[in-house]
């Protein structure tokens, strides 16, 4: 058990040492696919011993860069829809507060 453990502690050392050289996190994760672990293993590992049950946002990041740089809802909805996002997920994206998107037709008439 302890051998194992050990073993264990060495692999993630290369890890560690690329964080420590400041290696994004997508690097290290292609990097942890290509020596074969799982991905449940490299979550808990890149987000401190924790599983990742927030995919989503790293889904996200992507159309989070395209904001920033000021690029227009409607071609970012183009993206999402080219990447497969329903629409409900793109307008919980746009529209984190809402409840029910679909559902808010609280217009004047």
């Amino acid at each position: 058990l302890a051998s194992k453990v050990n073993a264990k502690e060495l692999q993630y050392a290369k890890y560690d040492k690329m964080k420590k050289l400041g290696m994004p996190d997508n690097t290290i994760r292609n990097k942890m696919k290509m020596d074969g672990l799982k991905t449940d293993e490299i979550d808990r590992y890149l987000n401190g011993g924790k599983a990742n049950k927030n995919d989503n946002n790293q889904a996200m990041s992507k159309y989070d860069k395209m904001k920033k740089m000021g690029m227009p809802e409607h071609a970012i909805r183009n993206k999402m829809r080219l990447d497969g996002i329903s629409t409900a997920d793109q307008d919980k994206y746009f529209n984190p507060n809402s409840d029910n998107n679909n559902n808010n037709d609280n217009k004047p008439n």
